[in-house]
């Protein structure tokens, strides 16, 4: 029994031992239920021959790289917390200078074990996938590089980068197991606020389990520059016969024809059978249209009657002094509330269209007639001089003020 297996054996056992409802019901076998160590060596075997299959299908072609690293205060997996931490700075040859430090963003962001992925499956993060994704993190397989953002939008800017002046590694903790943790240089001080003052206390991974790079080829100056027009369209162009890996052709040149004539034809057709638009006999469509006028003239005559009777409220309307509206506001109100012209001669107001903006205008210039026109609503009185006046003098009256000024002084 591999090593590996047996572990799990023992565990899953040890589980059952302490917790005897947690063991499935075991299967049957020559009319006897499996014994206990049988059940968990088939469900551990089942188990890793699955990790196995995912493994192997994360490790096909470029396999596992990280995309971003994003502050997140809900994580999907269960990490230690981000810190700023004080380290010296390693030299390229992984050496470091003596007596210089600088601050870093330390950000474990990623553990071992098997994890459910919404679009992906299960997910299995174990030594190779977790060797592989540093291998292609420090291959720059991702040419965009790693950094961390805030809640996966790395439109609003990097909080730290795990590149170049900084780096991923692989670390154990003795509660949370085998994790990759990046290392950013500190260089702004949002990431001092977000991280050192625990707005974002935890980082979530963002990768693609088998990524492939958009480029298709890398070209120089020079190849870029001999490559014309006419030589791509020859790329592009289908070369005929094509032939299956073994010599046999499934579409001749002949045949692509034939079928693009075809799909004309098809075209050409389906444009003559499409039933044209019925047409109403002459009696129905005059119905039709004496109808909607009759329903545009009593939704008409509903505003007219509802205007009405807001008027007729305003005109009984008297305040607390026994003051109603004025005549002007009265008429000014009828006439806006319906969208009819306001003002006489040149100067009249009108509802120019049915949009929101031609409504919004004739609103606008309305109000604004109305506030030119509109008598005036309560008594300001006269200033004059004495009002603006403080007496500093309090033996001094209104009277001997007045006889002073006209005295000269």
């Amino acid at each position: 029994m591999p090593a590996k297996v047996e572990a799990c054996v023992s565990s899953m056992m040890g589980k059952w031992r302490k917790d005897p409802k947690s063991r499935p019901k075991p299967m049957m076998k020559d009319g006897k239920p499996q014994d206990m160590e049988g059940q968990a060596w088939a469900i551990c075997q089942a188990s890793m021959k699955a990790e196995q299959e995912i493994e192997a299908v994360m490790l096909e072609g470029v396999g596992p790289v990280i995309l971003g690293i994003a502050a997140t205060n809900r994580p999907h997996l269960p990490l230690p917390p981000m810190s700023i931490v004080e380290l010296t700075p390693p030299t390229t040859g992984g050496a470091s200078t003596p007596g210089t430090t600088k601050r870093y963003a330390r950000v474990p962001f990623l553990r071992q074990g098997i994890y459910s992925h919404p679009q992906h499956g299960n997910l299995v993060f174990n030594d190779q996938t977790m060797r592989r994704m540093l291998d292609n993190h420090r291959a720059k397989v991702n040419h965009h590089g790693v950094s961390l953002d805030v809640r996966h939008k790395p439109e609003l800017g990097a909080l730290a980068w795990f590149n170049d002046a900084g780096w991923i590694q692989e670390e154990d903790d003795p509660e949370y197991g085998k994790l990759l943790v990046g290392y950013g240089p500190v260089e702004r001080p949002e990431t001092e606020e977000i991280i050192g003052k625990g707005v974002y206390k935890y980082a979530s991974v963002e990768f693609h389990p088998n990524y492939e790079s958009n480029i298709v080829d890398k070209l120089s100056a020079d190849d870029l520059r001999a490559v014309n027009l006419e030589e791509l369209l020859q790329e592009v162009n289908m070369e005929f016969p094509v032939k299956n890996e073994d010599g046999t052709v499934l579409l001749s040149a002949d045949q692509f024809t034939e079928y693009e004539a075809l799909k004309v034809k098809v075209t050409d057709l389906e444009a003559k059978i499409k039933p044209p638009e019925p047409e109403l006999p002459e009696h129905v469509r005059v119905l039709l249209e004496r109808q909607d006028q009759e329903m545009k003239a009593l939704k008409r005559g509903m505003l007219a009657s509802r205007v009405e009777a807001a008027v007729v409220k305003a005109k009984a309307y008297r305040d607390a002094n026994g003051c109603g509206h004025a005549p002007v506001l009265l008429e000014w109100a009828t006439n806006v509330m319906q969208g009819r012209p306001v003002g006489e001669g040149e100067a009249v107001i009108k509802l120019e269209g049915n949009s929101d903006g031609a409504f919004v205008e004739y609103v606008n210039r309305a109000v604004a007639r109305l506030l030119e026109t509109l008598p005036g609503q309560m008594p300001m009185g006269n200033r004059t001089e004495w009002d603006d006046v403080r007496l500093e003098t309090p033996e001094m009256t209104k009277e001997d003020f007045k006889s002073f000024w006209k005295a000269g002084g």
